[in-house]
């Protein structure tokens, strides 16, 4: 369509973070909501995004990272346990990307 400035789509997207059982730096959580705002590149309809920082239970990976997006009639989830959350959020926003893709081209076929 003309004249639709795709900036105010993508804006209109909220994005929730939260940080379980600590509190985090303003640097995590800025960090954090820079790494998944690419996904909005991968699909459009992107309607929501939450970032869930916690302590993991795996002594040698202490931090996990979950990341879920909600797009029109799916729910996509990345779940990454790492050394730290930067880390974390990293691969899962990777893992996340993959997924998009892999849905987008599943459904642009159909």
């Amino acid at each position: 369509m003309r004249g639709i400035n795709h900036n105010l789509i993508y804006h209109a997207m909220s994005t929730q973070f939260t940080a379980r059982h600590f509190q985090p730096s303003d640097h995590l959580k800025q960090f954090s909501l820079d790494a998944v705002d690419k996904l909005h590149t991968f699909h459009t309809d992107i309607s929501s995004i939450e970032i869930v920082l916690e302590p993991s239970q795996e002594a040698d990976r202490p931090e996990k990272a979950d990341i879920r997006v909600k797009i029109p009639g799916d729910f996509l989830t990345a779940t990454v346990e790492e050394e730290s959350y930067e880390k974390a959020v990293l691969e899962a926003v990777d893992l996340m990307t993959r997924q998009l893709r892999k849905f987008k081209t599943k459904h642009a076929t159909h």
